[in-house]
């Protein structure tokens, strides 16, 4: 029985990260080819730009992350497996890769949607009591030594508490 380069034993030699970063490229593939699709649907992408200048976005891409975190640093985690067993590991980096890539998506558009909507939310709010003149706590120095506030309340009839609402 012939050994091929990387057998050690009659297994094989992979690359655990190997299947994590191809799961990552396809699903980012996957990821822009429908955006494009989208775009280009509802007319929104100038007629210049075509899918494969988003293709060779992706691959430039991706050749600045191998250059920027390394080939060793996306290919260190080498194990020995047998053929059975090496198919299933490199599927399950795959769903990795894929699950890494939709993990970051998720956080970057939670991020915009988040970020917009407290602008809105707590931006339109203050605009609109700062018109009114309106102050939600009372922050200003008092002459007082506490800063406790008088309710003023009064005795009701007991029917009164028994039908609150």
């Amino acid at each position: 029985m012939m050994q091929m380069p990387g057998d050690k034993n009659g297994k094989k030699k992979i690359s655990f990260r190997a299947g994590k970063v191809l799961g990552f490229a396809v699903s980012s593939n996957i990821f822009v080819s429908i955006f494009y699709m989208l775009l280009r649907f509802f007319d929104r992408i100038p007629a210049f730009i075509q899918y494969w200048h988003a293709v060779i976005f992706l691959l430039v891409a991706y050749a600045i992350g191998l250059v920027v975190w390394g080939r060793k640093k996306w290919f260190r985690e080498t194990i020995y497996l047998t053929e059975r067993t090496a198919f299933r590991t490199f599927l399950s980096a795959f769903k990795e890769g894929f699950q890494s890539f939709g993990h970051g998506v998720a956080s970057a558009v939670n991020t915009v949607l988040l970020s917009i909507t407290y602008l809105i939310a707590v931006g339109l709010t203050n605009v609109a009591a700062k018109a009114a003149k309106k102050e939600f706590l009372e922050l200003s120095k008092k002459a007082d030594r506490t800063y406790w506030e008088e309710l003023d309340l009064k005795k009701k009839d007991m029917e009164d508490y028994y039908r609150q609402f």
